[in-house]
């Protein structure tokens, strides 16, 4: 296994949220807070997203929602982004984000 040593979340919608995990410190950057998170939320995060496509674009929507994420280790970046298109486990995943930001 990779050691992760940051997870980026930026989700543009009607709004932004920007989130920033640092995994091995159990520390999440948001808003400018540095917050604890615990292991159980980084996990149920990561199993979501493994199986998820590194791409999803829809361009035919004006201005559509979009969503990255980019997983730091110690071999690269792991690179997902959406647009306008989601995985069938976005919505979950989207609520444990929700969580974090608050």
């Amino acid at each position: 296994m990779n050691s992760i040593s940051n997870i980026e979340i930026r989700i543009k919608e009607y709004t932004k949220m920007d989130i920033n995990i640092i995994p091995s410190t159990l520390k999440v950057y948001v808003k400018g807070e540095e917050r604890d998170i615990d292991q159980n939320t980084i996990d149920n995060l990561l199993s979501i997203i493994c199986r998820w496509e590194h791409e999803y674009i829809n361009d035919q929507i004006l201005d559509a929602p979009t969503c990255r994420v980019r997983i730091f280790t110690d071999r690269g970046v792991d690179d997902y982004f959406m647009m306008g298109e989601f995985p069938k486990t976005y919505k979950e995943f989207y609520e444990i984000v929700r969580g974090i930001y608050g």
